[in-house]
C-alpha cells in the first residue's frame, strides 16, 4: 500500500524560503462570528473601552457584559450598570492594556483578537478581528479529533490555512473575510483550543498549498468511503490537484451508513429540489462517477418524472453523502445504504488520521489528496478580493 503513495510524492514539491514567515502568520484576517443579530452582549477578560473610530463610547470593567441593540438608526449600547450610549458603529472592544491572554467574548463563545459590532439593513454582525495563525487555533480542533496522531493534525492545519488565504475577501461586502460555519471552516473560538492542535499549527506555521503559485482550493470532508471524487464529477470544474484516489478511512464512524426517509418527508424534499411531480414513487439512478458517486438521478412521481444533480438531491433528502444506493421499502419508505460524509474531494480527514497512523508525514498526506500541489512556506497572505 505504501509504494503507489510514495509515487504520487513525486508530483508534490516543498518550497520553504526563510523570510516572510511572520508576515503571513500575523496578518488579521477578519471573522463573521455572529450574523444578522438583533442583539448581541459582549464582553472582554480586562478593563476595556468601546470605541467607535477615535471616540470613546463607554468604559467598562473585565468581564462586565455590555448589551448591543440594533436599533433603526443605530447601535444602542447597555452597560451593566444600566448606563446607556448609542453610537453609528462600527464599534470595537479594545483592551486599556493589551496582553496575549487577553479573551473577547459573544454568543457563549471567547476569542482571540478584538470584537466588532457592524450595523445592517436590519440586524448587526459582530466581527472576529485576529491573525491568521491564531484563527486557525479555533479551526483545526472544530475540524479534526485533537487526540489524532500529530502528522494528520499538520496535514489539516495546512489545509485550513490554504483554504483561509485562498479565500480571504470572499465575503468583503459583509464587512468580512470569512464565516465561522461551514460556509467557509468551522471556528470555535479559544474554548476548542488543545494543546495538540495548537501545536500542529505553529509546527506548519505560514505553510500553505500553492498550484502555479497560487494557493489552491484546498477542499476536505469528513470521509470518502473507500475512494476519494474529482472536483470535475461533484463541481462541474476540472482541477488537476482535486483528483479521485484511494483512500483508507475504513475506521470512520461515518464509512458506511444507513438511514431510512418515510414518505411524509417526500414532500419537504421535493419542494427544496423546486420539483413538481405529484407523490415521489421512486428514485432512478442514472448516472455515477469513476468513484460510484450518483451524479443524476431520476424522480418518479405520480404525475411525472424529473431529473437531478446527486449534490442536490443529498442535500434536499439530509443525506451523508452522494455515495449511495436506494431501495423502496413496502410501507412506501426510501431505504439508503451509502458510504462516507460529504462531497467527497480532496483530502479526506479520517483517511489522513490512516495514513498518519500508517507512518506517513504531513506532506506525504497532503501530496496523496492534493497531487501537483506545492508546499510553499513564507508565502504573503493575497489581499482581499
Amino acid at each position: 500500500m505504501r509504494k503507489p503513495l510514495l509515487l504520487l510524492t513525486a508530483c508534490f514539491t516543498l518550497v520553504f524560503p526563510a523570510p516572510g514567515r511572520a508576515q503571513q502568520g500575523d496578518r488579521l484576517i477578519r471573522i463573521g462570528v455572529v450574523e444578522a443579530a438583533p442583539s448581541a452582549t459582549l464582553g472582554l477578560s480586562l478593563p476595556a473601552t468601546l470605541m467607535e473610530g477615535d471616540r470613546r463610547v463607554a468604559r467598562f470593567a473585565a468581564n462586565a457584559p455590555i448589551l448591543v441593540t440594533q436599533a433603526s438608526e443605530s447601535l444602542e449600547v447597555t452597560l451593566s450598570d444600566g448606563t446607556k450610549a448609542s453610537a453609528k458603529g462600527p464599534l470595537r472592544l479594545k483592551a486599556d492594556e493589551p496582553t496575549p491572554e487577553a479573551r473577547a467574548s459573544v454568543a457563549g463563545k471567547t476569542y482571540r483578537g478584538e470584537l466588532e459590532v457592524r450595523m445592517g439593513p436590519s440586524a448587526l454582525t459582530v466581527v472576529n478581528e485576529v491573525t491568521l495563525e491564531a484563527y486557525l487555533y479555533g479551526v483545526v480542533p472544530a475540524e479534526v479529533i485533537p487526540s489524532w496522531h500529530p502528522e494528520a493534525l499538520k496535514a489539516q492545519a495546512v489545509a485550513a490555512r490554504t483554504y483561509a488565504v485562498a479565500h480571504l475577501g470572499q465575503f468583503s461586502s459583509l464587512g468580512y473575510d470569512l464565516k465561522a460555519t461551514v460556509a467557509s471552516q468551522v471556528y470555535g473560538g479559544t474554548k476548542l483550543e488543545r494543546p495538540s492542535t495548537n501545536q500542529a499549527v505553529d509546527d506548519t506555521r505560514g505553510r500553505i498549498l500553492t498550484y502555479l503559485g497560487k494557493p489552491i482550493e484546498a477542499v476536505y470532508s469528513d470521509s470518502s468511503g473507500g475512494f476519494t471524487e474529482s472536483c470535475l464529477e461533484v463541481w462541474g470544474k476540472a482541477v488537476p490537484y482535486l483528483q479521485a484516489v484511494p483512500d483508507f478511512d475504513q475506521q470512520s464512524p461515518r464509512y458506511v451508513w444507513e438511514t431510512t426517509i418515510a414518505p411524509d418527508r417526500f414532500s419537504p424534499a421535493l419542494q427544496k429540489l423546486g420539483v413538481s411531480i405529484g407523490d415521489l414513487v421512486a428514485i432512478e439512478p442514472l448516472e455515477r462517477s469513476y468513484s460510484g458517486r450518483l451524479k443524476r438521478a431520476r424522480l418518479i412521481g405520480t404525475t411525472g418524472t424529473a431529473e437531478v444533480g446527486g449534490e442536490k438531491l443529498r442535500f434536499a433528502f439530509g443525506l451523508r453523502s452522494t455515495f449511495f444506493n436506494v431501495a423502496k421499502q413496502a410501507d412506501g419508505s426510501l431505504a439508503f445504504a451509502g458510504r462516507g460524509w460529504g462531497h467527497g474531494v480532496g483530502m479526506s480527514q479520517w483517511g489522513a488520521k490512516a495514513m498518519a497512523d500508517m507512518g506517513y508525514s504531513y506532506d506525504q498526506i497532503l501530496a496523496h489528496y492534493y497531487g501537483q500541489t506545492t508546499l510553499s512556506d513564507g508565502m504573503l497572505v493575497k489581499a482581499p478580493r
